[in-house]
């Protein structure tokens, strides 16, 4: 019994981590979102704006999309 009590503490412990750390992934994302719509997705700058082009694909991409 004092295992199963253990060991159910410590997927707990372990389910915490995954969703604090699938957060700051969100986190990211939204940040990401933020800046490319702060520049309505385009720049003057070529490089700029092919990079905003592909984020923007990648962010709003099917996931199975994504290699294409």
């Amino acid at each position: 019994m004092e295992r199963a009590a253990a060991l159910e503490r410590e997927l707990q412990l372990r389910h915490i981590i995954m969703l604090r750390e699938r957060n700051i992934y969100l986190d990211k994302l939204r940040m990401l979102e933020r800046f490319g719509e702060s520049r309505k997705w385009t720049s003057d700058d070529p490089v700029m704006r092919q990079t905003l082009a592909k984020l923007k694909t990648i962010l709003y991409a099917e996931s199975t999309d994504i290699d294409k």
